[in-house]
């Protein structure tokens, strides 16, 4: 998927797992925000195109930045950053669960593509592609583009899932 798909996904996510009533969870605009950022890292990999495109292509893409095994390490400090940067160090938990829960999404999104993924990266160079949609898929971005308003002015949690 486009980067532009996985943060709407991330910030219906986010909207998704964000709560004013419960304290440990994160309230929704902060959420939001953190699943919309978190859910658009795995894409810093087109950097390395920059520094060889063969290799960007044969091997950097959608490896170790989309691989589940690293998934902890990357909720980790993507998690860690973000609570530093809204200057809520005492919830970096909840920053934590965010960005896992789109890290996630980012993988899943990206398998069910045509473009192989590295799912098991750096242990394995095994690949998946699952081929159920293309790389920009307008409908899968619109839809999910449809309902984020919409959940996040109404504050409406079935909305946002809906849209997932």
């Amino acid at each position: 998927m486009d980067t532009i798909t996985h943060s709407l996904a991330g910030a219906l996510i986010g909207q998704a797992l964000g709560s004013e009533r419960k304290r440990y969870l994160l309230p929704p605009k902060k959420s939001v925000f953190c699943g919309s950022i978190a859910a658009a890292f795995p894409d810093i990999d087109y950097i390395t195109a920059l520094i060889d495109p063969l290799l960007f292509i044969t091997y950097w893409h959608r490896g170790i930045t989309h691989s589940v095994t690293m998934l902890p390490l990357w909720a980790f400090i993507l998690g860690m950053v973000i609570a530093l940067l809204m200057k809520q160090l005492n919830q970096w938990r909840a920053y934590v669960a965010v960005s896992a829960a789109v890290l996630m999404s980012h993988i899943v999104l990206d398998a069910m593509t045509s473009w192989d993924l590295q799912i098991f990266a750096p242990l394995s160079d095994y690949r998946i592609s699952l081929r159920y949609v293309f790389v920009i898929d307008p409908i899968v971005t619109g839809i999910m583009f449809a309902t984020l308003f919409p959940a996040y002015y109404l504050r409406a949690r079935w909305i946002s899932l809906l849209g997932l």
